[in-house]
């Protein structure tokens, strides 16, 4: 009697031990993930960021602020569309291109050298969080 009683606590202790090491194992790994993710995003974010800083020395924001519509095919124009080919080929990026804030929360294409579809000069460009928190200098990233 005192084995079999032996036997059912150590059975007991046993069950409860490979319990709570299961709900330990997926706390951490719930935490592991999470992390992980957070970790990935703050990686990606400071990623494009370089990209993105590394592609603005590449222009000359004073040429691209004075950039219309009518200088497509310019001098000007095009040295910031050749940077912007450069950049997107030597990087493998999909789309690169310069907006313009024209205030109110409305954003235009400027520059854009999309191999299809690209955005039309003037062209509205959907606004979006990120949009507007770039043009306070502030990306979040």
């Amino acid at each position: 009697m005192i084995r079999k009683l032996r036997a059912s606590i150590s059975l007991q202790i046993a069950f409860t031990v490979s319990v709570l090491l299961l709900l330990a194992n997926a706390v951490l790994g719930f935490v592991l993930v999470n992390q992980s993710k957070e970790s990935m995003k703050s990686q990606i974010n400071t990623h494009m960021l370089d990209i993105t800083n590394c592609a603005a020395d590449m222009i000359d924001g004073d040429a691209l602020e004075k950039l219309q519509a009518n200088d497509i095919g310019t001098a000007p124009y095009q040295k910031v569309n050749d940077a912007l080919v450069f950049f997107r080929d030597n990087i493998e990026l999909e789309y690169i291109y310069t907006v313009r804030d024209e205030g109110n929360d409305r954003f235009v294409f400027m520059v854009d050298p999309t191999l299809d579809d690209p955005g039309k000069f003037g062209e509205p460009v959907v606004t979006t969080e990120a949009l507007k928190k770039s043009r306070q200098g502030n990306c979040g990233c």
